[in-house]
């Protein structure tokens, strides 16, 4: 009996600490950004909207490193002369596209700098139209591609905890689609801020 109060004991002290602030929840932050995207080298496409939001825990060690796991969400014009994959010729596809990956931060001062290698997967829609008597119908169908990403920021902290954040960034995929041709990449800038929840 003695042996089970003191393991309770040890428990809800190491419990605590393994939790604490700082320890593991200062260290988790959430990044959220918006922005705009536009494809590169494609004049058949313009850029949209893009937003962005994730969830980054930043190492204790030695060097500033962190991993982060991103979803972001854009959306594309296209003009395609080929019905191919679909029988809307202009109009917009979206993309959800899931990355994870690691990077490095400075850590002097209240202006940062910081960099990101992320790779994942791009799930794309586009619409397909239908005849359906006395009208039409849209359809979407949805496809995955891997795709790679690379994002370079500069950070604001206001306090410790808390930074407005302006990031470039890069999206690639190495695979033919009817969308883009040969190859899938785009560029854009965002805004935002990111902070811990505790």
């Amino acid at each position: 009996m003695k042996n089970r109060i003191l393991n309770i004991l040890f428990l809800f002290i190491l419990i605590p600490d393994a939790f604490s602030q700082e320890s593991f929840l200062s260290r988790l932050f959430f990044p959220v950004t918006f922005g705009i995207s536009f494809p590169l080298e494609d004049a058949d496409k313009t850029g949209r909207f893009i937003t962005s939001e994730g969830i980054e825990y930043r190492l204790k060690t030695k060097l500033p490193l962190f991993t982060r796991i991103s979803l972001d969400n854009l959306s594309l014009n296209y003009s395609i002369s080929s019905q191919a994959a679909t029988n809307v010729l202009k109009s917009k596809y979206d993309a959800a596209i899931v990355t994870l990956g690691g990077g490095i931060r400075s850590t002097k001062g209240a202006l940062r700098v910081s960099g990101l290698a992320q790779a994942g997967v791009m799930n794309y829609k586009f619409p397909i139209v239908s005849l359906l008597p006395p009208g039409y119908e849209v359809i979407y169908r949805h496809r995955n591609q891997v795709a790679f990403g690379l994002v370079g920021s500069v950070e604001y902290y206001f306090v410790r905890d808390f930074a407005a954040v302006i990031e470039g960034h890069f999206m690639y995929s190495p695979f033919p689609g009817t969308f883009w041709g040969k190859d899938f990449h785009y560029a854009g800038f965002r805004l935002g801020i990111t902070a811990v929840l505790f």
